[in-house]
């Protein structure tokens, strides 16, 4: 699964979450600062309820930096507002620190989906500014509203909750996007591009916990080479080419999904496959040549070109006695065995 994509959709749903929390609360606000008689916050208010309003449309048209600059500013001019007309009791001033924490989560978003036009750190700093401002204001002077002291804490309590649960919630999702990431990259780096398979990074990792765990002792290692692949290139070009390795990588993909057996990408045209079919070594041969069969029977087509191909198997069972590079090496010196006593066979 692409990862841009998923960090889209995440970003526009916390977009949309945001958005509406903020016209909610604003809305409660209005209702409060009308009922107290503060007209001027009243007045702000319904300002501010317009441009969550607005924000919804730049979220349908995927204005999402346009929407993230409006909403600062926004919070900007209102919690410093706020600050002045009611006093550093209230608690407004406390989103300009809960708002750092959703212009970083912001930054990161932005980035993650290759915009890297939001500036975070200096809208961090124009934050810090008005915290210090308002600070220094209501030192000074006296705020423009007076409120009993039981409204003015459960204002302070009403801020402070919001303001805790907004950083919580993007917290946690910067916290679940970075890990995603994480997971994305690492699936990134033990994944082949071109077949989708485990690539040779991931291959190295599991032959390592494999050969060290005792109950592995009937896993079997299988390189399989695709035969004659130079001339396919040399005759229908590198495209053609892809498109061998691409059809091989689901043919194996189909013999496994049943299995225990992992199909790995090896490298150029070689593939390996690892695992176990029960203890019965008969199995075991009869797995793989089912797929050298099927490789062999398949009519490939690609454009106006058809032809037909083979692999070649090279196979050495795990032994607790020889080191993992021998291991490897023995299915690879068992695969050249095959290539040169006449190809399209497996050799155990």
């Amino acid at each position: 699964m692409n990862k841009e994509p998923q960090n889209h959709t995440t970003i526009h749903k916390s977009a949309l979450a945001v958005v509406t929390a903020f016209l909610a609360v604003h809305t409660c606000l209005l209702l409060i600062f009308s009922v107290l008689h503060i007209i001027l916050m009243a007045v702000v208010n319904v300002f501010s309820i317009l441009t969550y309003i607005y924000t919804f449309y730049l979220l349908r048209k995927e204005k999402l930096l346009l929407l993230a600059y409006i909403t600062y500013i926004e919070v900007l001019i209102h919690m410093s507002l706020a600050t002045v007309c009611l006093g550093w009791g209230c608690g407004f001033q406390n989103c300009f620190l809960g708002m750092i924490i959703l212009v970083f989560y912001t930054e990161y978003a932005m980035l993650s989906t290759k915009n890297n036009a939001f500036h975070g750190v200096k809208l961090a700093f124009i934050y810090f500014i008005a915290y210090i401002l308002c600070a220094v204001f209501t030192r000074i002077f006296p705020p423009f509203y007076r409120i009993n002291e039981n409204l003015e804490f459960t204002l302070m309590l009403l801020v402070s909750s919001v303001t805790f649960l907004l950083c919580i919630f993007f917290m946690s999702l910067l916290v679940y996007l970075s890990m995603r990431s994480t997971k994305n990259l690492s699936h990134t780096a033990q994944t082949d591009a071109l077949t989708g398979l485990p690539n040779r990074h991931y291959l190295t990792n599991n032959l390592d916990a494999i050969y060290t765990n005792p109950e592995m002792k009937d896993y079997w290692i299988t390189i399989a080479d695709i035969d004659n692949f130079k001339s396919i290139n040399d005759t229908y070009g590198h495209n053609c080419g892809d498109y061998v390795l691409k059809t091989i990588s689901q043919l194996l993909q189909e013999h496994c999904k049943k299995t225990g057996i992992t199909p790995c990408r090896w490298g150029g045209e070689e593939f390996v496959l690892f695992g176990s079919v029960g203890n019965n070594r008969l199995a075991q041969i009869n797995f793989l040549e089912d797929i050298r069969k099927d490789v062999e029977n398949y009519h490939f087509e690609y454009g106006e070109d058809k032809f037909r191909l083979t692999i070649t198997l090279g196979t050495a069972i795990c032994n607790m006695g020889q080191s993992l590079d021998e291991w490897v090496n023995l299915a690879d010196k068992k695969l050249y065995v095959g290539k040169y006593n006449g190809k399209n066979k497996v050799v155990f």
